[in-house]
């Protein structure tokens, strides 16, 4: 590995007997164990993303730890599972060895414990259904995790749990066989763990962990957690816990947890008991969970959808959809269907499986340069573009402005640049009429309006068309909360990053109606980013940059390609005549987002009201 700038070669040999380099750029650590360091790191020529595990070949001083190692990569690599990490490929050079793995984004139940001191049992019920899942395969792979800890349950990017470290894992030869090595995590660890070698340990050591991990979601700490490692082994052994009083449980609950807190293993309920449980069948469990869950509670109206119902149909009904209540369609079978009947344009399941926001980059590693001079070709003569690309795979950078083939429509403004902070923060933009805004993660909306020269907010989200904006009064000690404050300084930031990047952002003559346009929705999916203006006008930005940007009130839509070639027409006859089968494929995938989301079989996480039929 070069060191000095964080690359890691990986080195194969074809058929051919020649040597291919794969080089990969490491990232920022995600963890640390007592022999491996996890990062997270790209491959350079696909950009691809990864976690590596990298262990030092120092530390693989006894023959036992490189067995083991061997062990781990053999039962990991055989895991074929949407419940477990999926392990990519492992390769090694002179000083370590690399395993790279899917990389899931939002870190693990660990970290979501630890900033929400403790879950509500909804949010239990559906990671503990989601373990389930990828437990029950392990097992019938006949193998035994023997680690299951809250911190080795990843969260993928719709906070799915994925199943991950293999390290302590072991695969049973025969049916009935029994391990005898003391092994696992001290406040996790099975009673007949420990004893280990009187009596052995089989598939019941990790539903123990199960009951341990739902304890602590609850609570907010293990049952048996003590200062002191062989206090802790003692009250395992005792089966020494207790529920605390100042928190309240459901009796359901701590009959869940005592059933599996069981020091007899053949006593312990088994996973198909586990889900039948009344804590697990008396409320219907959500499907997913909204993404601002990882920072605060679920919301009254989100909770008040699923507490006590357990009648599946009642919840197919149209539902208000609040900050917190971010939901995905209920069926993309019935969005084919839906799809299939007006005749649109077929969308991939990977299309609707994204959620609002998804991780990028971060406001404080921001690169310091992203305005790429680039060009394009019209039909006579060749200029300069004026817009920002970067790295549209990962939807960052601009969104392309450029020459146009007819005369513009000023009353379609748009967003012409953007830059997803939203691993902490949430989406910069800005309009083509020089408002600069910031939509966070908490769907507030903060606004620059410059003809105005101030600051102003609108909770567009949950107020829809009727919220207007409230203009910011500054106070000696700056504006009305510490929140408000922390948020006006994350878009000055922001603004003076769009400060100097002026000169390449379009900007369009003012409507002179006297309304700002600003985002009124984000939606993000695998197959791009679709903004809802507060003017009505819809605009998809696609993978490979194009774009296509229309209003049905003006019956216009404008489309640019990816080498930001910009056409406008006609709804009616224009969009039909032309016959280019990239703007039709264009505008009929977005047509298919946007009617599914209004058709009321699904609720779009961003929609907060059902938009009115004479918008769409």
């Amino acid at each position: 590995m070069d060191a000095l700038h964080g690359i890691i070669e990986e080195k194969q040999n074809t058929e051919m007997g020649e040597t291919v380099t794969a080089r990969y750029q490491k990232g920022r650590m995600l963890g640390k164990g007592g022999f491996a360091r996890c990062y997270e790191v790209k491959e350079l020529e696909t950009g691809k993303q990864f976690a590596a595990k990298i262990i030092e070949k120092s530390s693989l001083t006894k023959g036992r730890s490189k067995i083991k190692l061997q062990s781990e990569i053999r039962i990991h690599k055989g895991m074929k599972h949407q419940g477990v990490v999926r392990l990519e490929k492992h390769f090694e050079d002179s000083q370590c060895v690399y395993i790279l793995m899917e990389l899931c984004p939002n870190q693990t139940l660990k970290e979501l414990v630890k900033r929400r001191k403790r879950l509500h049992e909804l949010e239990a019920q559906y990671y503990i259904g989601q373990m389930i899942g990828g437990v029950k395969y392990v097992h019938t792979q006949n193998v035994i995790h023997r680690d299951l800890k809250l911190g080795n349950l990843f969260l993928g990017k719709n906070l799915e749990i994925k199943i991950g470290d293999f390290g302590l894992a072991a695969k049973l030869d025969f049916a009935g066989e029994k391990r005898r090595t003391v092994c696992g995590t001290p406040n996790y660890i099975a009673p007949e763990v420990l004893n280990s070698k009187i009596c052995g340990h089989s598939f019941e050591a990790d539903i123990w962990s199960i009951g341990i991990i739902l304890y602590a979601m609850l609570v907010g700490k293990p049952p048996f957690e003590t200062n002191n490692v062989k206090h802790t082994y003692k009250r395992i052994r005792a089966n020494d816990y207790s529920f605390p009083n100042d928190i309240i449980l459901s009796a359901e609950a701590k009959n869940l947890v005592s059933s599996i807190l069981s020091v007899n293993p053949a006593r312990r309920p088994t996973l198909d008991a586990i889900m039948k449980h009344p804590f697990m069948t008396k409320n219907c469990i959500p499907k997913y969970l909204p993404l601002t869950s990882l920072e605060s509670p679920l919301s009254a109206d989100f909770l008040s959808q699923y507490i006590g119902t357990v009648d599946k149909s009642e919840l197919s009904k149209s539902r208000t959809t609040t900050a917190n209540s971010i939901k995905r369609p209920e069926s993309l079978d019935t969005f084919r269907q839906f799809a299939s009947q007006k005749g649109l344009v077929r969308v991939t399941t990977a299309a609707l499986k994204g959620r609002v926001f998804v991780k990028t980059t971060n406001l404080a590693r921001q690169p310091k340069t992203i305005v790429k001079p680039l060009s394009f070709k019209s039909s006579n003569e060749v200029k300069p573009l004026n817009s920002v690309l970067n790295s549209p795979s990962s939807f960052r950078g601009a969104v392309t402005s450029a020459t146009t083939t007819s005369r513009p429509i000023e009353t379609m403004e748009y967003v012409t640049y953007y830059q997803d902070y939203t691993d902490r923060y949430g989406i910069g933009y800005a309009m083509t009429n020089g408002v600069v805004g910031f939509y966070y993660n908490d769907m507030t909306n903060f606004l620059w309006l410059e003809s105005k020269n101030q600051y102003g907010y609108s909770d567009y989200y949950n107020k829809g068309d009727k919220a207007g904006i409230v203009y910011m009064i500054k106070h000696k000690n700056g504006y009305d909360t510490k929140d408000i404050n922390k948020k006006i300084r994350i878009l000055e930031h922001f603004k003076g990053h769009c400060k100097k990047l002026e000169g390449s952002l379009i900007k369009l003559p003012s409507t002179g109606n006297g309304q700002e346009v600003a985002v009124k929705r984000v939606i993000k999916t695998k197959g791009g980013i679709l903004l809802r203006l507060t003017n009505n006008v819809v605009q998809m930005i696609f993978l490979d940059t194009s774009q296509i940007i229309f209003s049905f009130k003006t019956k216009k839509l404008i489309y640019i390609n990816k080498h930001g070639v910009k056409e406008t027409m006609g709804f009616s006859t224009e969009i039909i005549g032309l016959a280019n089968e990239k703007i039709i494929k264009r505008f009929k995938y977005t047509l298919n987002i946007l009617n599914y989301m209004n058709s009321g079989n699904g609720n779009h996480p961003v929609h907060t009201e059902r938009d009115r039929h004479e918008e769409l």
